[in-house]
């Protein structure tokens, strides 16, 4: 990894690049990513994910998951 910013390329200045020979396989949670990763600033995803979810209100437990759908969408928090 280095950084993006070489005196001609001014507006990637906060930008690294990736080689992505040197990457065995590229995850998004426990899928493996063919080609390259999304663009994050125009996306809408679900992805299946291992994470442990629980929803309660006032104590009582709602939901609880360990195979969560997570919903990924521009600009807002992950939702699951």
């Amino acid at each position: 990894m280095r950084e993006a910013i070489t005196t001609t390329m001014t507006d990637l200045k906060a930008y690294v690049v990736l080689d992505w020979d040197a990457f065995d396989t590229w995850l998004e949670e426990e899928h493996e990513m063919v080609g390259h990763p999304h663009d994050p600033f125009s996306r809408i995803d679900c992805l299946s994910s291992g994470r442990h979810v629980e929803i309660s209100l006032d104590g009582d437990v709602l939901a609880d998951s360990r195979r969560s759908v997570m919903l990924l969408e521009t600009w807002l928090p992950v939702r699951y």
